[in-house]
C-alpha cells in the first residue's frame, strides 16, 4: 500500500522506456501474471503450471560457498 502513492510521484520522471516495463499486480495477481509470463513458467501458487517450491540444497548454494571462502581468507 506504501509503493503505490510513492510510485505515484515518481513515475512521471521515468523514461516511457522504463514505465513501460513496470506493472503493477494488486491481491489478484494471480490473474494479471498470466497476461505478462506463460502459465507453463509460472509455479502453481502464482495461477501457473511450471514447477513448484524449488529448493536448493545448502551445499550448492552460492552463500556457503561465500562463508568457505571468507574463512578461507581469514584463516
Amino acid at each position: 500500500m506504501f509503493f503505490r502513492p510513492v510510485f505515484a510521484m515518481i513515475r512521471p520522471f521515468l523514461p516511457d522506456k522504463i514505465r513501460k516495463r513496470i506493472h503493477m499486480h494488486g491481491a489478484d495477481f494471480q490473474d494479471t501474471l498470466s497476461d505478462f509470463f506463460s502459465p507453463s513458467v509460472l509455479p502453481p501458487e502464482y495461477g501457473g503450471e511450471g514447477p513448484g517450491d524449488i529448493t536448493i540444497p545448502p551445499e550448492d548454494c552460492w552463500i556457503s560457498e561465500r562463508v568457505e571462502a571468507e574463512q578461507l581468507l581469514e584463516g
